[in-house]
């Protein structure tokens, strides 16, 4: 009896040694498994190498981003020459309703192209080259609203002598007077056409229409400095002395004076 009990002792206690290997092997199993699934961390070498990568992707990104927004750039600026150039092409816009009604259309027509490139694309790259190469042209027109869209794009411009001097050429014998008063600032920004713009205002103020020379002669003062305004007044004294452009000028010397 005491033989099989300590038979079934020793039995009982190779059960549990089995059973407690068994349980270590799978705690063991579990864990491996856990560290296995674990993901890994790239090496320094391996970080090293992901900056040039997603810089190159970047950059490439940037790219078209640059190359879509030219893109669009010169598809506006072709949309607005085709307009500049319709007469050529027999394809500007028709209004019928009245005889002048055609030109009026086609100046509305650019001059909210122009304003619908500037607003989209001031500021990107390029944008300025072909403001610089439109200026010119827009200022040649015809149509006074179409020269005074180009004034005020020349003035969110850097200078540019070229388009200065493409004023100047707009406003020789032009009746407008709104126009010319647009364009003070803009020529002021210019001194060193000093000479050329006092060659136009002399010519306005002696042989220019009445709205042209009443209207400088009233708004000329912004534009009076030390250096011309001896030029101006010895002007003043050589023109007819009943004229409004005369009273005008003689008036804004005056005013001139007072302020200094």
């Amino acid at each position: 009896m005491k033989r099989s009990m300590v038979a079934l002792v020793a039995l009982a206690s190779l059960v549990g040694t089995a059973v407690w290997l068994s349980d270590s092997g799978s705690i063991e199993s579990t864990s491996e498994r856990k560290l296995g699934a674990a993901p890994s961390v790239p090496d320094a070498s391996v970080r090293e190498r992901q900056g040039p990568e997603a810089a190159v992707t970047e950059a490439s990104a940037l790219a078209s981003v640059d190359e879509e927004m030219a893109v669009q750039q010169q598809k506006a600026v072709f949309e607005i020459r085709a307009l500049l150039s319709c007469h050529e092409t027999d394809s500007c816009p028709r209004d019928d309703s009245d005889p002048r009604a055609s030109f009026f259309l086609l100046g509305e027509m650019l001059v909210q192209k122009v304003r619908d490139f500037e607003s989209a694309f001031a500021g990107t790259p390029g944008f300025d080259a072909q403001v610089a190469g439109l200026i010119d042209t827009l200022l040649a027109h015809e149509n006074g609203h179409v020269q005074a869209e180009a004034v005020n794009l020349m003035s969110r411009q850097p200078p540019s002598t070229q388009s200065a001097r493409a004023l100047l050429s707009a406003l020789q014998g032009t009746p407008d007077g709104k126009l010319l008063v647009k364009s003070l600032p803009e020529l002021a920004r210019y001194p060193e056409l000093e000479s050329e713009t006092r060659a136009l205002f002399e010519h306005t103020l002696r042989l220019g229409s009445f709205s042209a020379s009443r209207a400088l002669a009233q708004n000329l003062g912004p534009y009076l400095n030390e250096g011309n305004v001896g030029f101006y007044s010895g002007l003043a004294s050589e023109l007819p002395g009943q004229a409004a452009k005369t009273r005008f000028l003689k008036a804004t010397l005056e005013a001139y004076g007072r302020s200094q």
